[in-house]
């Protein structure tokens, strides 16, 4: 296992255009001691990238005051992907054609129910039931270079809380063909979730469940028409 001894200076350097959105300079250097170590040591917790640390005069800075400065420190990261394009938008800007790739990755935590995000459902990947973050990522590329531009986890549906909104918010009349519009979104975003739930819990098919979706739709949109 290799110690991290120092920031290296290609790291260090790089970081530089993102030095406003934290709060102090020591909180920075931990950001940078951490972004080495998701590159360079083979256990990327937290825990495990302190353990390889290795403090300028003998001085070990706990494990404790890291996670802070990662994960508790009032920087500005709702600011860190939009900074983040618009210094990418400068090396894409007039030159040749790019394109946007979305990827949809679970991220296992099989030992984390209580993470963030975190969701017990079917990986068609393993061909197994597991607990997992769903990751959506995207990135831009060209002839020359490829950027990731944003990282998001998808939260986990909440669909006892949807139906209670839907329920509380029902009307028996829709004023404007644009509020109408609306709540058929809704209750069709609604029953897509509880397919998708049922499907990756084993419990309907896809296919005939999302046929009689459609039938279910078609048939309340022709009779509220009719009405």
């Amino acid at each position: 296992m290799i110690p991290i001894t120092t920031i290296p200076q290609t790291i260090w350097t790089k970081i530089q255009a993102y030095r406003k959105l934290f709060c102090t300079n020591v909180g920075f250097e931990h950001i940078a001691r951490y972004i080495t170590g998701l590159i360079v040591s083979p256990n990327k917790t937290l825990q495990g990238i302190h353990d390889i640390q290795v403090w300028p005069n003998g001085n070990k800075i706990s494990s404790r005051a890291m996670h802070e400065a990662v994960f508790e420190a009032g920087w500005q990261s709702d600011e860190l992907m939009p900074h983040h394009r618009k210094l990418l938008g400068t090396k894409y800007k007039g030159k040749s054609r790019y394109i946007i790739s979305l990827d949809w990755t679970h991220g296992h935590h099989d030992r984390g129910p209580k993470i963030f995000g975190v969701k017990k459902s079917y990986d068609y990947v393993n061909g197994r039931h597991g607990l997992f973050q769903t990751v959506l990522t995207a990135t831009v590329a060209n002839a020359e270079r490829q950027d990731g531009i944003e990282i998001e986890i998808q939260q986990p549906f909440e669909l006892a809380k949807e139906k209670s909104y839907l329920k509380a918010t029902a009307g028996q009349n829709y004023d404007t063909l644009e509020a109408a519009r609306e709540r058929l979104l809704e209750l069709l975003h609604y029953e897509i979730v509880k397919l998708k739930t049922a499907v990756n819990n084993g419990q309907a098919s896809w296919n005939r469940r999302a046929t009689s979706i459609g039938k279910e739709f078609g048939a309340e949109l022709m009779g509220s028409l009719l009405n």
